[in-house]
């Protein structure tokens, strides 16, 4: 049977079309952006009507004992030391010491003082002696002198001439007088010695004062620990960044943080579509990111109530979300751990409720 001319060429367009299709491979799909590693929740499938939420957090301590910058003579404090973040340390074990130079200058200067006071003190001691025998002396002689006039001016007047009669009488009034002169002159130089030793020893109690106060001051530029725990670094107040050796620090400003590890709990963020479907007192199964063949229970303790900007995670804003562990484990679960929570939620979303107690902080 013969085709028809253009009967043959439709047939011949169709296979060649059929056969260009054939050898055209597949378009593929366009790639989706993935999800960031920062992200702080997914979603799981819905199973059953419920769904996993996947929150991702750090452990941090509710409770800690901060150390602080001592106040000192000097209005700035150079940090020289700093024991190593993460450190575990016990009770007064020395955490970090400021330079004592400015504390140590000035106690060696009041010790000098306090030393050439006491020697003043004792070198008048000394000197207020000699001057009191001398007085002592003098007031022997005045009281012998005082005695003979007495025993002269006895002599009955008709037993002497006039002239003599009187001039025993003036040496007995005169030795009378210098007697009272030589007595009051060691009761004054006694009460003035006394009052120049009291004066000295006012300022020797002021300068050890002084030394006593230079001395602890001198103590508390080692900060040390008041009790066992791990050792976490605090952010400089200006730069923002952990503390380190050589900055300069005003007095109360923190240096380092000793944490409650029974007071850790979860410090976890979810997106806005997820918070809202979180709810105070939902179980969490918490698993630690360096251990995850631990496992650990907790409950949704607190919420926040504002979204906030997390810039590393994008233009979205994220609810802090505060989880309570049930048991703590000192010996594995340590501050500033990154940990993955699992919380199963209602497929369906509904409202969360806001805590009570106040905001997730």
């Amino acid at each position: 049977m013969r085709l028809d001319p253009r009967t043959r060429g439709a047939a011949l367009a169709g296979l060649l079309l059929t056969a260009l299709l054939a050898c055209t491979p597949a378009t593929e799909a366009p790639n989706m952006p993935d999800t960031p590693a920062a992200r702080p929740a997914q979603n799981s499938q819905d199973t059953g009507g419920d769904a996993m939420l996947v929150l991702t957090g750090t452990l941090r301590a509710t409770e800690s004992e901060l150390l602080d910058t001592p106040t000192a003579s000097n209005w700035q404090l150079i940090l020289q030391w700093l024991i190593e973040e993460g450190s575990e340390v016990e009770t007064g074990d020395a955490i970090a010491r400021f330079d004592p130079g400015g504390t140590q200058t000035n106690l060696h200067n009041t010790r000098d003082r306090y030393e050439e006071k006491r020697q003043d003190r004792e070198a008048r001691i000394a000197q207020d002696a000699i001057r009191n025998m001398e007085l002592e002396l003098a007031l022997r002689k005045a009281e012998v002198n005082y005695k003979k006039a007495q025993i002269d001016a006895a002599v009955p007047r008709n037993l002497l001439a006039g002239k003599e009669y009187l001039d025993r009488e003036y040496r007995l009034r005169q030795t009378e007088q210098g007697f009272k002169d030589a007595q009051l002159d060691l009761l004054d130089h006694g009460t003035a010695s006394h009052a120049r030793v009291s004066e000295i020893d006012i300022e020797l109690l002021e300068l050890r004062r002084d030394m006593h106060d230079l001395e602890e001051e001198l103590e508390s530029l080692t900060l040390r620990a008041s009790r066992p725990g791990i050792v976490l670094y605090e952010n400089h107040r200006r730069t923002g960044q952990p503390v380190r050796v050589g900055d300069r620090l005003r007095a109360t400003m923190p240096v380092a943080s000793i944490p409650e590890v029974d007071s850790l709990e979860v410090d976890a963020w979810a997106g806005e579509t997820d918070a809202v479907r979180l709810a105070l007192g939902m179980p969490v199964r918490i698993l630690l990111d360096a251990d995850p063949s631990r496992t650990f229970e907790g409950l949704v303790d607190r919420l926040g109530s504002a979204g906030e900007r997390r810039e590393s995670w994008g233009r979205g804003t994220y609810r802090r979300v505060a989880i309570r562990v049930h048991e703590v484990d000192p010996g594995v679960m340590k501050p500033g751990m990154s940990v993955r929570c699992e919380v199963e939620v209602d497929g369906m979303a509904k409202p969360a409720l806001v805590a009570q107690r106040g905001d997730a902080r």
